[in-house]
């Protein structure tokens, strides 16, 4: 084949890439790859559709034959490190960044990628150098919001992290006027700085600026409801999703109030939404788990039919009518539903941990460990997924179940120094309970949560500046030190091996506080994009205190959620103890047992990343 009938082939290739008929532009890279015509470039547009597609793997395999080719491709080097990026094999990826910046120093995706990667990793003063470098060669949006995201990241959040996060904003306000995202940032930063009347007033001001008036409502919104002003955030939100009917985010914080505080019109901006956006499939996703976490199942069903229907047979809409059957243990159906997703998405790390969650349920441990280790190559950090090979390990009786879960050294539970000021941890813990309480202001548990007949706080709980919670900050973070100091690096071992060896470093990730009322409880779960968490216990019923044989209110560890009868397995429970913090990985199965009693329950559980 002549060159120029190559280039035109692969030209049309790229058009029907970019055009989403991956058939057709298969076909004729397949014609190009049987004439050994421009092979490298043949397997990255391949690579890139393999992506697309979700077959991650395979795309993986098309990015190293387009390398093979032609190791010095900084655009394919850095497609292919945004690929490793999000398989969570962030030390592949930052090599093919480096590699690509090398050979293409003015390549602004890949600085900004780069930068991206190295807040994933905590790493901020690359991230900064990254976006820096990033603007110097094109100033653009995205690059100014990450750089004032690294400051407004950082733990414990200073005051000159806030100027010059607000100092980014204006900056982009500047170059970008009508950007609704440098107002966001802004308003995000003057939030934090305990600016909140200057930070709606900015946000008000943008309404009559910006060309996408839905980000500034929808920022207005969640300001309102940390502020506890109900009806107001959520008009703020109605108008947001008004504005913009496929504002995911918008549709599912105002929801999540709706539900949380009981008013009318749960699940209404969904249906309107899909009036004027009748094909947008996120839509019917979003509406269908919101259905199914408030216990409406025959609903989530009805939705998930239909959307089928018109939209044809998406992966996630299929997965959606699979987790359906499954509840109802139809296992049959469901089984048919998950494998139809999955030659669709054969790398869904949802879909995956689904098949496996369904094959043990069967009993059926071999087939859910081949999907399992499937899931694994994918995401080696997924806590589900090592939850269910302890699982698979216990109940085939292999003895690395013991390995992998070591409760004599990866389930403690430490008493939490006393903080200055304070007679005792219990004096302490009363006057938190007392602030706790007066955040603690929903009616009902948030959706899609393990909380049971209890309430939630939103937020990052211990970047409150309140002098309680910073000590009571300090103190987890000492409890923390000392349950880490005697663990050993393992590089086997899924919690061990991310253990920093020289200096044992982390970050809180997460935290909240939980409140939960008479036959409150925590179904039993996992926390899938953890490392360590620990809960600390804040006020306790007296009934918890005083009986200890019906084990009201313990944590229970090893139990899942998959209601296997007698296959199932307390292994460890605790009871709780004011001014106690339970440590544990997320990886662990964990859950509380019901209590009796018309006194309230204050915890506050944590997850922790290492460094």
């Amino acid at each position: 084949m002549k060159s120029a009938q190559a280039e035109n082939l692969f030209s049309s290739a790229v058009s029907h890439f970019n055009n989403r008929d991956f058939a057709q532009a298969t076909s004729i890279l397949r014609q190009l790859a049987d004439r050994n015509e421009k092979l490298a470039d043949v397997h990255h547009l391949l690579a890139l559709m393999a992506r697309q597609q979700g077959r991650l793997l395979e795309a993986v395999s098309l990015f190293r034959k387009s390398l093979s080719h032609a190791p010095n491709q900084p655009v394919v080097l850095s497609n292919f490190g945004n690929l490793l990026r999000d398989l969570q094999r962030h030390g592949e990826a930052e090599e093919c960044y480096r590699s690509a910046l090398k050979l293409m120093p003015s390549l602004v995706d890949c600085w900004y990628n780069r930068g991206t990667l190295a807040i994933q990793r905590y790493q901020y003063d690359l991230a900064e150098q990254c976006f820096s470098e990033a603007i110097k060669l094109s100033p653009q949006p995205r690059s100014f919001l990450g750089l004032g995201r690294i400051r407004l990241e950082k733990q414990p959040l200073s005051s000159e992290d806030t100027s010059v996060a607000l100092a980014t904003a204006r900056a982009m306000q500047q170059k970008f006027p009508k950007d609704s995202q440098g107002y966001a940032l802004e308003a995000r930063a003057l939030f934090l700085a305990g600016d909140v009347d200057s930070a709606e007033s900015r946000l008000r001001e943008a309404l009559e600026l910006v060309d996408d008036r839905a980000i500034i409502l929808f920022e207005l919104g969640a300001i309102a409801i940390d502020a506890n002003r109900v009806e107001e955030a959520i008009h703020y939100l109605k108008s947001s999703v008004a504005e913009k009917p496929d504002l995911i985010e918008a549709h599912r914080l105002l929801n999540e109030i709706l539900w949380e505080y009981e008013q009318d019109e749960f699940l209404t901006s969904y249906h309107r939404a899909l009036q004027q956006k009748p094909d947008y499939a996120p839509l019917y996703h979003n509406l269908a788990a919101a259905y199914i976490s408030s216990g409406s199942e025959k609903e989530a069903s009805r939705t998930l039919d239909f959307a089928v229907e018109r939209l044809g047979r998406d992966p996630f809409l299929l997965h959606g009518l699979g987790v359906q059957a499954a509840k109802r243990g139809s296992a049959d159906v469901a089984l048919g539903f998950y494998e139809e997703a999955l030659r669709e998405a054969p790398d869904n790390i949802q879909f995956l941990l689904d098949r496996v969650a369904l094959s043990i349920g069967q009993g059926d441990h071999a087939e859910a460990d081949r999907h399992l280790q499937h899931a694994l190559s994918i995401s080696p950090d997924n806590q589900l997924a090592w939850a269910y090979q302890g699982l698979i390990w216990r109940l085939s009786g292999d003895e690395r179940y013991e390995w992998l879960f070591a409760y004599d050294k990866l389930l403690r539970e430490i008493p939490l120094s006393t903080p200055t000021g304070f007679s005792s941890i219990e004096a302490f813990m009363g006057d938190l309970a007392t602030y706790l309480e007066s955040l603690h202001r929903a009616r009902r548990q948030p959706l899609d949560q393990s909380v049971r007949l209890g309430t939630q706080t939103t937020g990052i709980l211990l970047n409150d500046p309140h002098e309680l919670v910073q000590a009571l900050r300090a103190a987890i973070s000492s409890a923390t030190n000392e349950f880490l100091a005697p663990l050993e690096t393992d590089q086997q071992h899924p919690f061990l091996r991310r253990l920093r060896p020289r200096d044992k470093a982390w970050r809180f990730s997460g935290s909240w506080s939980v409140r939960l009322s008479a036959q409150g409880h925590h179904s039993n779960h996992v926390h899938p994009n953890g490392w360590l968490s620990c809960c600390t216990y804040v006020a306790l019923p007296l009934t918890e205190i005083s009986d200890s044989n019906k084990k009201s209110g313990w944590i229970k560890f090893g139990e899942t959620s998959l209601k296997l009868g007698e296959r199932e397995e307390v292994a460890q429970a605790i009871q709780p103890k004011v001014g106690h913090c339970v440590f544990f990985p997320g990886y662990f199965w964990h859950g509380t047992i019901p209590f009796s009693s018309v006194e309230k329950r204050l915890t506050v559980p944590c997850d922790i990343d290492p460094l």
